[in-house]
């Protein structure tokens, strides 16, 4: 190989980083954006949620008036800077990771690709997915840590308990009690729930988005709501058992996974549809301005 084709692929492989690394920008930025809308218009019923995951015989009924009497409509933003903060973090990376992957999406989606076949093309964006959730399990268990303690800090329904009246009042608490390797607790499920969500969340999204654009070529806002909804209730649906498991555990710092799933039957399925009922507009919200941010950056 001369200099000249050593000069040629080293300036392939520049652009190629650039390109990664814009990408990974450009995602990250947008998915920023995305997560705090979708923390705002969430955060209710993820408190909701959570108290039914969490609290033995509590109903939606009785949640919303304890709330309501003890803690006004400020209780159901309880807790929301940590997911907030989580999310402009956690969705920074998320969305920043699956979105450097664009090329390796891209050579198993072109179909002039002599290697290509469906299944490699939907196989590539579930990897991205899975990838990026690998990496988001990092950030998200102890901003969810700090998140679910806060929403369960209650004496019943009402009153909060000494010593978590806020983050960093919890943050120091947790560390005092539990060092600060309690600011892990609950990783393991918290993997275990990435890897399931966001593989099929953004699978979900890229196929329904292929397919409506198919039928509506005219309507991407309609599609790019639509399908962001769907992504996160499929997401959720096959998610969500493991999801249940991960609360009880970050509620408690002396539950492990095993005694959570030792308790089995239809108990992982508390606040299911709620959950279910959240996801569509949270995920439609969230994708919608990732996607809007996205076409701003494509004008550079």
């Amino acid at each position: 190989m001369n200099i000249q084709e050593n000069q040629t692929m080293t300036q392939i492989e520049t652009e190629k980083t650039n390109k990664a690394l814009f990408n990974f920008l450009k995602g990250s930025i947008s998915g920023t954006v995305g997560g705090m809308a979708g923390v705002i218009v969430g955060h209710p019923m993820d408190t909701i949620k959570v108290r039914l995951q969490t609290i033995p015989d509590a109903t939606v009924g009785s949640i919303v008036r304890h709330t309501l009497a003890n803690q006004k409509i400020y209780g159901f933003y309880k807790g929301m800077l940590s997911p907030l903060l989580g999310e402009m973090s956690n969705n920074c990376i998320l969305f920043g990771v699956y979105k450097s992957l664009d090329s390796f999406q891209a050579y198993y989606a072109d179909q002039q690709n002599p290697e290509y076949t469906k299944a490699k093309e939907y196989g590539a964006i579930g990897v991205s997915g899975a990838a990026a959730g690998v990496v988001m399990s990092l950030i998200v268990c102890p901003t969810e840590l700090v998140k679910i303690q806060l929403q369960c800090n209650l004496d019943g329904y009402g009153q909060e308990r000494s010593g978590k009246k806020g983050f960093s009042d919890c943050v120091r608490h947790i560390v005092k009690e539990q060092g600060i390797r309690g600011l892990a607790h609950g990783w393991t499920s918290t993997l275990s729930r990435e890897l399931l969500f966001n593989t099929a969340y953004f699978l979900t999204y890229e196929v329904t988005k292929k397919k409506l654009r198919e039928i509506f070529p005219e309507r991407d806002i309609t599609t790019c709501l639509m399908s962001g909804g769907a992504a996160g209730v499929a997401a959720w649906a096959l998610a969500y058992p493991v999801d249940v498991v991960k609360s009880r555990v970050q509620s408690n710092f002396q539950s492990t996974i095993r005694q959570e799933v030792s308790r089995g039957g239809f108990k992982y399925y508390r606040g299911f549809s709620l959950t279910l009922i959240r996801a569509f507009p949270v995920n439609a919200v969230t994708f919608f301005a990732y996607e809007y941010v996205n076409q701003f950056f494509d004008h550079f």
